[in-house]
């Protein structure tokens, strides 16, 4: 019975595929985006209409790329169910940033089993959250903390010193050990015993990266492997940008096979998974082509969209430094209209005290 659940939990899901995530051909794509046929199910469920705009052989084409792909994710999904026992199990061990309103509005904080995205302008603290929630992963347990057996980070943009995140580490030790004294004997709750769990990589081209990504899956899929509570990859976008590829194609298609990627090594894992990607300004126009306005959106284009499911922004204005959670990296609406203000400090991510300005 859970075999044939789990089968029409992965059927379901892959019919929800978008088609360019099926590295189609622009004009055939185009023909369909003009039917505003752009999943798979609607291409099913259309197939009528399909028929009258592309050929025989471009049909059978995507239905056997959706076969391959259907194959692929049948072999790494994982049940909303075994998700969903897996998540509660853990949420009272989540990651938490030191900031209180950040956490509250994640529900307790950053949850295993759950991607999220950090998106923002550079110097908006995508890189000081990850380093954070780096030294936050091995908070222990008697402090109701993940503690981590190991972690893993990736730097693609060089942005990792040691110096800033042997500072956060040492205040998020000294704070855990004020709250409670015992740890000040615990062998295993120090900079050099953390340091050597984490395993931390460079990697500059997404060649680099897909090949690494590949590595930790095969690894860390077997069983006596040692699964890591945290896995952050600093940033997404610097590996796949346009002018490294020779086509949109190829680009696109290394884009779509690093979401797969991260969902399979999700799910292999069980780990929280943290991302950060830069923006860039979206022009929107009007039905004569007149520029009437703008927006920021992540990098990485539209089909990139649906592989976290937690997008975070980072701003910052008169105020200061805010965060605006997402429910969903599709969506443009917000979970919760009133952003939450926070601080970076030489300790890390702090709470600003509004009041007291």
């Amino acid at each position: 019975m859970d075999s044939n659940h789990n089968k029409h939990h992965s059927s379901s899901q892959s019919e929800d595929l978008k088609l360019c995530f099926l590295s189609i051909d622009s004009q055939t794509l185009g023909k369909l985006l003009k039917l505003k046929i752009t999943s798979v199910k609607q291409f099913h469920d259309r197939k009528s209409a399909v028929k009258r705009v592309i050929s025989k052989d471009a049909i059978q084409e995507i239905e056997e790329k959706f076969a391959n792909v259907s194959k692929f994710q049948s072999k790494v999904s994982v049940s909303a169910f075994e998700r969903w026992k897996r998540n509660e199990s853990e949420k009272e061990h989540c990651i938490r940033s030191f900031s209180q309103k950040i956490d509250q509005k994640l529900n307790g904080g950053f949850q295993s089993g759950i991607i999220y995205e950090f998106v923002g302008a550079p110097g908006s603290g995508k890189t000081q959250f990850c380093l954070q929630l780096l030294a936050n992963a091995f908070v222990p347990r008697v402090l109701q903390g993940p503690q981590a057996e190991s972690a893993v980070f990736i730097d693609t943009e060089t942005s990792f010193f040691s110096t800033r995140f042997s500072s956060v580490l040492s205040k998020t030790i000294s704070h855990c050990q004020s709250l409670h004294p015992k740890l000040l004997n615990d062998p295993t709750f120090n900079i050099e015993s953390i340091i050597k769990r984490i395993r931390g990589f460079r990697c500059h081209t997404s060649e680099d990266l897909l090949v690494l990504l590949q590595t930790l899956n095969s690894e860390l899929r077997k069983p006596n492997s040692t699964k890591p509570k945290l896995i952050v990859i600093d940033s997404v976008a610097s590996p796949f940008r346009v002018s490294h590829f020779e086509s949109v194609k190829k680009r696109c298609n290394a884009i779509a096979y690093l979401s797969c990627l991260l969902v399979q090594l999700l799910n292999s894992t069980g780990a929280c998974i943290v991302l950060s990607n830069h923006i860039t300004t979206k022009l929107v126009d009007n039905s004569q082509g007149v520029i009437v306005g703008n927006y920021f959106v992540p990098l990485l284009g539209d089909f990139w969209g649906t592989t976290a499911h937690v997008r975070i922004l980072l701003s910052e204005d008169s105020v200061g430094r805010k965060m605006t959670v997402f429910k969903m990296m599709s969506e443009k609406r917000e979970l919760e209209n009133e952003a939450s203000v926070f601080q970076i400090t030489k300790n890390g991510i702090r709470d600003v005290n509004l009041n007291s300005k």
